[in-house]
Protein backbone atom coordinates (compact mmCIF):
# COMPACT_ATOMS: atom_id res chain seq x y z
CA UNK A 1 0.00 0.00 0.00
CA UNK A 2 2.93 2.19 0.91
CA UNK A 3 4.96 1.91 -2.47
CA UNK A 4 1.43 2.27 -4.31
CA UNK A 5 0.83 5.58 -2.43
CA UNK A 6 4.33 6.63 -3.06
CA UNK A 7 3.78 5.94 -6.77
CA UNK A 8 0.26 7.83 -7.24
CA UNK A 9 2.34 11.12 -4.81
CA UNK A 10 5.58 11.28 -7.21
CA UNK A 11 2.67 10.99 -10.39
CA UNK A 12 0.69 13.79 -9.33
CA UNK A 13 3.66 15.80 -8.85
CA UNK A 14 5.00 15.18 -12.09
CA UNK A 15 1.35 16.14 -13.12
CA UNK A 16 1.13 19.47 -11.76
CA UNK A 17 5.02 20.09 -12.90
CA UNK A 18 4.04 19.30 -16.72
CA UNK A 19 1.23 21.49 -16.28
CA UNK A 20 3.04 24.30 -15.09
CA UNK A 21 5.04 23.95 -18.20
CA UNK A 22 2.83 24.04 -20.54
CA UNK A 23 1.33 27.02 -19.04
CA UNK A 24 4.39 28.69 -19.10
CA UNK A 25 5.76 27.40 -22.63
CA UNK A 26 6.47 30.58 -24.90
CA UNK A 27 4.13 31.69 -27.84
CA UNK A 28 5.18 31.52 -31.04
CA UNK A 29 5.85 34.94 -32.27
CA UNK A 30 6.26 36.40 -35.32
CA UNK A 31 4.23 33.93 -37.46
CA UNK A 32 2.96 36.17 -40.24
CA UNK A 33 6.46 37.09 -40.51
CA UNK A 34 7.22 33.20 -41.32
CA UNK A 35 4.15 32.60 -43.40
CA UNK A 36 5.48 35.62 -45.77
CA UNK A 37 8.85 34.03 -45.97
CA UNK A 38 7.58 31.08 -46.95
CA UNK A 39 4.98 31.88 -49.46
CA UNK A 40 7.03 31.14 -52.22
CA UNK A 41 9.47 29.28 -53.63
CA UNK A 42 13.06 29.73 -52.15
CA UNK A 43 14.99 26.53 -53.15
CA UNK A 44 16.37 25.23 -56.27
CA UNK A 45 14.97 21.61 -56.55
CA UNK A 46 11.16 21.86 -54.78
CA UNK A 47 8.67 19.36 -54.96
CA UNK A 48 4.92 19.25 -55.20
CA UNK A 49 3.77 16.64 -53.75
CA UNK A 50 0.08 15.60 -54.47
CA UNK A 51 -1.48 13.41 -51.94
CA UNK A 52 -5.13 12.07 -52.31
CA UNK A 53 -6.93 9.59 -50.21
CA UNK A 54 -10.40 9.52 -51.08
CA UNK A 55 -12.03 6.92 -52.33
CA UNK A 56 -12.92 6.82 -55.86
CA UNK A 57 -11.09 10.05 -56.94
CA UNK A 58 -7.76 9.04 -58.47
CA UNK A 59 -5.37 11.77 -58.32
CA UNK A 60 -5.29 15.30 -57.46
CA UNK A 61 -2.38 16.28 -59.81
CA UNK A 62 -3.92 18.09 -62.42
CA UNK A 63 -5.33 20.44 -59.69
CA UNK A 64 -2.00 21.11 -58.50
CA UNK A 65 -0.48 21.35 -61.77
CA UNK A 66 -2.98 23.99 -62.60
CA UNK A 67 -2.59 26.21 -59.32
CA UNK A 68 1.34 25.93 -60.00
CA UNK A 69 0.86 27.34 -63.29
CA UNK A 70 -1.16 30.18 -62.45
CA UNK A 71 1.27 31.06 -59.74
CA UNK A 72 4.07 30.85 -62.70
CA UNK A 73 5.58 27.77 -60.64
CA UNK A 74 7.56 25.09 -62.31
CA UNK A 75 8.49 22.03 -60.19
CA UNK A 76 8.33 18.11 -60.71
CA UNK A 77 4.56 16.93 -58.68
CA UNK A 78 5.22 13.35 -56.81
CA UNK A 79 1.96 11.63 -56.28
CA UNK A 80 0.70 9.12 -53.54
CA UNK A 81 -2.93 8.10 -53.94
CA UNK A 82 -4.86 5.72 -51.88
CA UNK A 83 -8.63 4.85 -52.95
CA UNK A 84 -9.55 5.66 -49.35
CA UNK A 85 -7.66 6.31 -45.93
CA UNK A 86 -8.93 3.87 -43.38
CA UNK A 87 -8.11 2.14 -39.75
CA UNK A 88 -7.27 -1.18 -41.79
CA UNK A 89 -4.26 0.28 -44.62
CA UNK A 90 -2.74 2.71 -42.07
CA UNK A 91 0.18 0.94 -41.86
CA UNK A 92 0.49 0.78 -45.66
CA UNK A 93 0.09 4.51 -45.95
CA UNK A 94 2.69 5.10 -43.52
CA UNK A 95 4.84 3.06 -45.64
CA UNK A 96 4.34 4.77 -48.12
CA UNK A 97 4.77 8.27 -46.79
CA UNK A 98 8.54 6.80 -45.88
CA UNK A 99 9.18 5.70 -49.10
CA UNK A 100 8.49 8.84 -50.63
CA UNK A 101 10.32 10.43 -48.18
CA UNK A 102 13.67 8.39 -49.12
CA UNK A 103 12.73 9.08 -52.64
CA UNK A 104 12.66 13.28 -52.22
CA UNK A 105 15.99 12.90 -50.36
CA UNK A 106 17.46 10.81 -53.68
CA UNK A 107 16.34 13.26 -55.30
CA UNK A 108 17.85 16.24 -53.10
CA UNK A 109 14.45 18.21 -52.73
CA UNK A 110 15.29 20.92 -50.96
CA UNK A 111 11.33 21.70 -50.58
CA UNK A 112 8.40 20.15 -50.54
CA UNK A 113 5.06 21.88 -51.38
CA UNK A 114 2.33 19.67 -49.75
CA UNK A 115 -1.17 19.08 -50.94
CA UNK A 116 -3.41 16.81 -49.49
CA UNK A 117 -7.23 15.79 -50.36
CA UNK A 118 -8.17 13.29 -47.47
CA UNK A 119 -9.21 12.88 -43.86
CA UNK A 120 -7.80 15.41 -41.49
CA UNK A 121 -5.85 12.25 -39.60
CA UNK A 122 -3.76 12.06 -42.55
CA UNK A 123 -2.27 15.51 -42.43
CA UNK A 124 -1.38 14.56 -38.54
CA UNK A 125 0.60 11.31 -39.83
CA UNK A 126 2.24 13.32 -42.53
CA UNK A 127 3.04 15.93 -40.51
CA UNK A 128 4.60 13.25 -38.04
CA UNK A 129 6.34 11.70 -40.82
CA UNK A 130 7.75 15.11 -42.15
CA UNK A 131 8.24 16.91 -39.34
CA UNK A 132 11.78 17.96 -38.97
CA UNK A 133 13.49 17.52 -41.95
CA UNK A 134 13.16 19.64 -45.24
CA UNK A 135 10.63 22.77 -45.36
CA UNK A 136 7.38 21.56 -45.65
CA UNK A 137 4.49 24.36 -47.12
CA UNK A 138 1.44 23.63 -46.59
CA UNK A 139 -1.56 24.23 -49.35
CA UNK A 140 -5.37 23.93 -48.49
CA UNK A 141 -8.04 24.08 -51.05
CA UNK A 142 -10.45 27.03 -50.45
CA UNK A 143 -14.01 25.52 -49.96
CA UNK A 144 -15.56 28.81 -51.11
CA UNK A 145 -13.21 29.69 -54.27
CA UNK A 146 -12.32 25.62 -54.75
CA UNK A 147 -8.69 26.94 -55.40
CA UNK A 148 -6.00 25.94 -53.57
CA UNK A 149 -3.88 28.70 -51.64
CA UNK A 150 -0.85 28.88 -49.24
CA UNK A 151 -1.62 27.95 -45.76
CA UNK A 152 1.42 28.13 -43.91
CA UNK A 153 4.87 25.88 -43.70
CA UNK A 154 5.08 22.61 -41.17
CA UNK A 155 6.37 24.29 -37.94
CA UNK A 156 6.99 23.36 -34.62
Amino acid sequence: AFFTFLVWFKLRKQQKTLIQIAKHAPQIENFKELIDYHATVKTINPYAFAVCLLPHSGSIAKEVSAFLSSKGTKMPIEELNFDGLRQHNLEDFINQLRIKRREFETKEATEIHLFIAGPIMSGVLIGAEFDNWKPVKLYHQNRDTKQYEFWCPLTK
